[in-house]
Parts: C-alpha cells; structure tokens; sequence
C-alpha cells in the first residue's frame, strides 16, 4: 500500500454530530499505519476538528458551507485530481444515488459507509454497514459490480481505543463509577435530564463523570446542576481527549446511541443507551435482544422514574453486566480497519 491515497468525505456538526467523522477517523488510521495517505474533506470550518484530523497526519480540506451537492462533486474531484487516490469513501446520509454516480463517472474506487439503506440507488463499488444485523435487504437497488461489506466483524474502532481495552473488564459486584456521555453536541440536552433524573435516585451513591463536547452550548448549565447536593458525586467535563481512559475508569455507561456505543462495547463496559433516530433505535433493539445492551428507548420519550428503575437493577445486578461486558467485546474485536482494508485491496475493479 506504500504511499496510496485514501480520500474521506464526511462532515460533522451540531446537529449530527462527529460520528460519521470519527469512524472515518478509524478507517485512516489503519490506511496509514499500513503505509498510506490520507486526506479528509469536510464541510465549513471547524478548528477543533480540523486540529485533531491534523494531528493524525492526514490533510484536511474545506469544502464551503453553502457549496451545492455539485459543487460539492467537484470539490471532490478536484481534491482527487491532485492526489489520485487509490479509493474515495463517502459517510454521511446526505451522499445521494446522483452523488456516488458523479464519482463513478470520474472513473474513482468508491466506498459509501451506509448505515440503513436510505439511498435510491447505490452505484459504489463497496457498501459497508458495520451495524449488528446488516443484511442485503436493505440494498435492492445497487450496481451489478457493488460488493456488501456488512456487520460488526468490519466495525471501525480508533487507535486510541485498540492500545487500552482491558479483555475481559473487571466487573465490581455493585457498580459506582458511571460514565454519562451523550454525544459530541447532544443538541436536545439530553445530558441535562438524566443528570436532574439521578437527583432523585438517593439510595444510590455514584461517582459521575459527565462528559459533553467542546460543541456543547448547555455546560455552565450542567456545571450548575452537578453543584447540587445530592448523594452522587458528579463532575461535568468538556472537551475530554483521553475517552479511553474515562471508559476503563467506567463500570457503567448511559449514553445516546452513536459511535461511542461501539468504542464502549469494544472496552467491555455495560451500557444502557437512548435512541435519537430510527437507525440508532434499531441498533440498539438488535444490540439488546442479544443481551449487550440495555436499551432505554427513544430520547424523545425520556422517562427519569424508568431511566432509574433500569439503573439501580443493572447496578446491583453483577452477573448481567458481566456478560453484557463478554458480549460487546467478543462482538467488537477491534479488527474491523484491518478486514475492510483487505477487502478493498481485493477488490476487483470493474472494467467499464
């Protein structure tokens, strides 16, 4: 793969987050550390992501913010032209049929990370949808030569994660330290009721760690909340890098469904997780009839009396979390980067 390039399209924002960036992230990684090079192009300015992107090595570029999808296109391209990578990736629900064919029509490897088959038809060479219980299905309508990479075997974990999984976690017979983290943005604020909902559960006594994104408007909000007495100790943190460390340190997670479900099951910690999508409410349904996680429903139908209940029984109840803990990691084994980059080398670019 000596010096191959690697083109990521992806965007993050407040509202949608930085998952679709981050698991591009994993993918990058993995490019480079087998060699190759990586360019990111995202949409509108954001120094702090273009900072961390920067950090690993890769070459950001801008797309503009009010660009049109063809535009867009040729952004791309233009990025492409100067670097002939050896595939373009695209993650994002925004990638559209017309989209993947303007690439194909430049004659680029073209890789759509997928997540529910929404698109009208896909013309890339690779669909890949990492989530638990992908099937074909979802993709009736596709080019002859479109390949399937889907489920968890090729799900994308970041480096930082890899070099510090415990395997198998220690599992406390109750557990105290609770990991509360709702996303990069958590444009709903979801943070803020289940911090007012753990008010209310006084026979309990928690080490908190709430820990929000640099994107996240609401933290003076949450400081103050957390300031209250109560019978936990909550600390609010933003902006935190060392997210490994914070999972290791965690015997429990309450999160919204997102890439940090994966990165948590990879770590083995138990998690019980609000949905803020259709996408996100069926990974978690398929994730909790296979007894990984705890799934506590839309966000929208937020209900503190049943967040509780759910907690002081999973707390209190070691021999779940223990397997919940075996199941995430035997689901997530961190070798996804590496078995979706064999497949891309593999593949066999259709002549046409």
């Amino acid at each position: 793969m000596s010096a191959e390039w690697l083109i990521l399209r992806a965007d993050a924002n407040f509202e949608i987050g930085t998952g679709h960036v981050m698991r591009c992230l994993a993918l990058a990684q993995r490019w480079m550390k087998e060699g190759g090079q990586v360019a990111f192009v995202i949409r509108g300015e954001s120094a702090p992501l273009q900072k961390r992107l920067e950090a690993e090595g890769v070459q950001v570029f801008l797309v503009p913010t009010q660009a049109t999808e063809a535009e867009d296109i040729q952004f791309v391209l233009h990025v492409a032209q100067a670097h002939h990578p050896n595939w373009i990736v695209v993650d994002g629900y925004h990638f559209t049929a017309e989209y993947q064919f303007a690439l194909k029509r430049a004659r680029k490897r073209l890789l759509c990370i997928d997540d529910d088959g929404r698109v009208a038809h896909y013309a890339a060479d690779i669909i890949f949808n990492p989530n638990f219980g992908a099937t074909a299905a979802l993709y009736p309508n596709r080019e002859s030569y479109t390949q399937l990479v889907l489920g968890t075997d090729y799900t994308l974990i970041r480096t930082e994660f890899l070099n510090h999984r415990i395997a198998p976690k220690i599992i406390p017979a109750v557990a105290q330290r609770l990991l509360i983290t709702m996303g990069g943005s958590d444009p709903d604020n979801l943070t803020r009721r289940v911090l007012h909902a753990l008010t209310e559960l006084q026979d309990s006594h928690f080490q908190v760690r709430a820990i929000v994104g640099e994107s996240n408007p609401h933290y003076d909000e949450l400081v103050a909340i957390a300031q209250k007495p109560t019978s936990h100790a909550i600390r609010v943190e933003q902006n935190v890098s060392a997210m490994p460390e914070a999972m290791r340190w965690a015997d429990v997670a309450l999160i919204a469904a997102g890439g940090t479900l994966w990165e948590l099951l990879f770590m083995g910690v138990p998690t019980l997780g609000f949905s803020r999508n259709q996408v996100q409410a069926t990974i978690l349904h398929e994730f909790e009839s296979n007894g990984a996680v705890c799934y506590l429903g839309a966000s929208c139908n937020f209900d503190g009396v049943a967040l509780n209940r759910r907690l002081a029984r999973l707390v209190s109840d070691r021999t779940t979390r223990k397997s919940m803990s075996a199941k995430g990691q035997r689901i997530i084994d961190g070798s996804g980067s590496r078995r979706l980059i064999r497949v891309m080398q593999e593949f066999n670019f259709p002549d046409k």
